[in-house]
């Protein structure tokens, strides 16, 4: 970049922050601060950042600590079962894009059908919900910010083969529930029925 035209758009960034237009974090990012420390990154779905718990296989392409925390990004493979309860989100954004199969969700009061091509945003702090329509469906999954990805790892483990995994079909023991109900709350989120007021 010529010297010209680096002091023109400089200039043009410290009057933006100055007039409250722009973040000042951004003006950093741009001028090799703070978004300095991030690195470039390139991934696909492969063995080496798969994970799996009952009837999801997941690839983690990017984790929140390698955003800044802005967002994570996985992919899903899984099949009918593998549903969560209806739930909030009370700190995070989530959007799923779907590649393959089909959808049904519901986002508080709205219903809506999703398949190959569709995105879908759930915004925090409202009640969704989802079901597989089909045999199998693939899907990628934004979080944003990216802290909530990391409950994704905790409750996944490493796997030797691509396959997905069956869905449990046994309930999970009172000890199980526990440790669920209190890793959830951790990341603050809430069952179906609760209010934001009821968020750790």
């Amino acid at each position: 970049m010529e010297r010209r035209d680096f002091l023109r758009r400089s200039t043009l960034l410290t009057g933006l922050v100055a007039s409250g237009g722009w973040p000042a974090s951004r003006l950093l990012a741009t001028q090799g601060g703070a978004g300095a420390t991030l690195e470039p990154l390139q991934r696909r779905a492969e063995l080496a950042n798969a994970r799996a718990f009952p009837g999801v296989l997941l690839h983690f392409l990017l984790r929140s600590a390698e955003t800044g925390g802005t967002f994570a990004l996985f992919e899903g493979r899984g099949v009918p079962g593998m549903e969560p309860p209806p739930h909030t989100h009370t700190r995070e954004d989530e959007t799923i894009a779907v590649h393959d199969g089909r959808f049904w969700f519901r986002i508080g009061d709205v219903e809506l059908e999703a398949g190959p091509g569709d995105v879908v945003f759930m915004p925090r702090l409202i009640e969704h919900e989802f079901k597989v329509l089909t045999d199998e469906m693939r899907v990628s999954v934004l979080i944003s910010p990216g802290a909530f990805g990391e409950f994704f790892w905790q409750i996944s483990h490493p796997v030797e083969s691509l396959e997905i995994p069956p869905p449990s079909t046994a309930p999970p023991s009172p000890e199980e529930l526990r440790r669920q109900g209190e890793l959830l709350a951790s990341y603050g989120l809430l069952p179906a029925g609760a209010t934001v007021g009821d968020a750790g």
